[in-house]
């Protein structure tokens, strides 16, 4: 399972250099970040709204997924969940943490059926940043992470944390029912993630803006949101389950990459 570390030193080096230009391509206009290929893919599924200053979707809000697979608009999504009993949502986001206590990464993700075995090997950790399409530098952070707890999506936590995250997920909600979702009046208002798909079957996978994720699907059918490519790829198709980083790296088998993409593209609420 584990690749060499030259192999994930070259990879870390090479993707280095490629965040370089990801983090100044506005000094380049004539070539924009996003690859001819995924603008493709894009167009093909009917999302691409806008392409520049940067990737804007617009998508139905049931494809918003987290991390760790579960759709924002499912009745059990631990935060959707919270938001729809505000009488009780720190209760309920207690008993989550509580009761989901995962200890690899096939046991966080928990609809993935057969795949789950395959990957009871890999440290829970990677769903953040140790997944096929995630970048080396932040598979070489994740590597390092210490099970201390605190995790937005399972236990253990801490209480003050708990308390952390259902005031910021009730301020969103309380926020976009009074104002609206409203990403172009802030620094940083978008949702952002990455598309992952299999043909006409796909999902957004959401990196930053939980809290809003789960509050949209309260309240609106359509959302948009930008691409993020600070730590993944913009764009995972199954054809190119193959090319991700992190199998290139021989940190995951092409197969248990196509399976990756073919559960995280065909999840539905």
């Amino acid at each position: 399972m584990g690749a060499a570390p030259q192999q994930v030193n070259a990879m870390f080096l090479v993707d280095g250099l490629r965040r370089v230009y990801r983090y100044f391509w506005f000094l380049k206009p004539f070539r924009p970040p996003l690859s001819d290929e995924d603008e493709r893919a894009l167009r093909a599924l009917g999302v691409l709204r806008r392409k520049h200053p940067f990737p804007i979707l617009c998508i139905p809000a049931d494809k918003l997924i987290d991390h760790i697979g579960i759709p924002y608009a499912s009745a059990v999504h631990y935060h959707t969940r919270a938001l729809a009993h505000p009488e009780i949502g720190d209760r309920l986001l207690t008993e989550h943490f509580a009761r989901f206590r995962p200890g690899s990464l096939g046991e966080v993700l928990v609809g993935a059926g057969a795949l789950r075995e395959k990957l009871s090997g890999y440290p829970k950790w990677y769903f953040g940043g140790g997944m096929p399409w995630s970048v080396p530098e932040r598979f070489r952070t994740v590597q390092n992470v210490p099970d201390s707890g605190d995790c937005a999506h399972f236990g253990p936590c801490t209480e003050s944390f708990i308390a952390s995250e259902w005031n910021r997920l009730r301020s969103a909600f309380e926020s976009i029912a009074k104002h609206g979702y409203r990403p172009f009046g802030y620094t940083d208002g978008f949702i952002r993630g990455f598309i992952i798909r299999n043909n006409a079957n796909y999902n957004f996978v959401v990196t930053a803006g939980k809290h809003r994720a789960a509050s949209v699907c309260l309240t609106q059918k359509d959302v948009l949101v930008r691409l993020d490519w600070n730590e993944h790829l913009p764009v995972v198709s199954l054809e190119a389950a193959g090319r991700l980083p992190l199998v290139e790296a021989a940190i995951y088998s092409a197969s248990i990459a196509q399976e990756l993409i073919q559960y995280y593209s065909e999840i539905k609420v």
